[in-house]
């Protein structure tokens, strides 16, 4: 059975800062609550971001275009608004 790298507040991985860590509903283990550097909130399984599976948010993952109010954006810029 592998361990899981310890996982604490503040710890930066890629984009991703811990903000809290909880305990997940059922079955799920730990999650850890992370403030993506874009200024989304997101809830990954603490075991996933200590094994580098979750850098981010996904902000930085889709390279595709929205069109809001006639300007062309991508996903970052997007989320930045948002914030």
């Amino acid at each position: 059975m592998t361990t899981t790298p310890p996982v604490a507040i503040g710890q930066q991985f890629g984009r991703l800062t811990v903000q809290a860590i909880r305990q997940g509903k059922d079955m799920s283990g730990r999650m850890a609550v992370c403030l993506c550097a874009c200024g989304n909130e997101k809830a990954v399984p603490v075991r996933h971001l200590a094994r580098g599976r979750f850098t981010s948010c996904g902000c930085g993952q889709h390279p595709h275009l929205y069109v809001m109010n006639g300007a062309t954006l991508t996903l970052t810029e997007l989320c930045a608004m948002s914030t």
